[in-house]
């Protein structure tokens, strides 16, 4: 039996539990050079606040139709503010206006669907988390 091809499924696998909940810095594309940290999508809080409210709201998000999805962008929303987008180094600009972070700015900026997309892509991205980085991506 030939090793050519054995792959350590530690080393490909296992992520830091503690950027998971607390999130890491990193640039999110089309949002220039500012670092926003981000955590990981279904991280503890995340599971815990998104059946919260999805519970508190279950009556709505059943019905279908424009109300179920305006509550169902509201509860995500909220969700990512709280949990996954944490903050950022930097400067940003909305309505060119400069903004630090707040919990209530995060909100603001994740109630835009395509922005709240670009953050979700980047907080399930299990490689952004992984303890040890592949290779090509560490540019070798």
């Amino acid at each position: 039996m030939s090793d050519l091809n054995v792959v350590d499924l530690f080393a490909a696998f296992n992520t830091d539990t503690k950027a998971e909940q607390e999130g890491m810095l990193t640039v999110l594309p089309n949002c220039g050079d500012t670092k926003f940290r981000v955590a990981r999508a279904g991280n503890k809080s995340y599971n815990k606040l998104l059946s919260s409210l999805y519970k508190r709201n279950r009556v709505i998000l059943d019905s279908k139709g424009d109300d179920a999805e305006n509550k169902s962008n509201e509860i995500m929303t909220e969700v990512f503010a709280k949990t996954i987008l944490l903050g950022w180094e930097g400067t940003i600009t909305y309505q060119g206006k400069k903004e630090p972070y707040s919990y209530e700015m995060a909100k603001k900026l994740l109630a835009h669907k395509d922005f709240r997309q670009v953050v979700a892509q980047v907080s399930e991205d299990f490689a952004n988390f992984k303890t040890e980085k592949d290779e090509e991506d560490l540019g070798n």
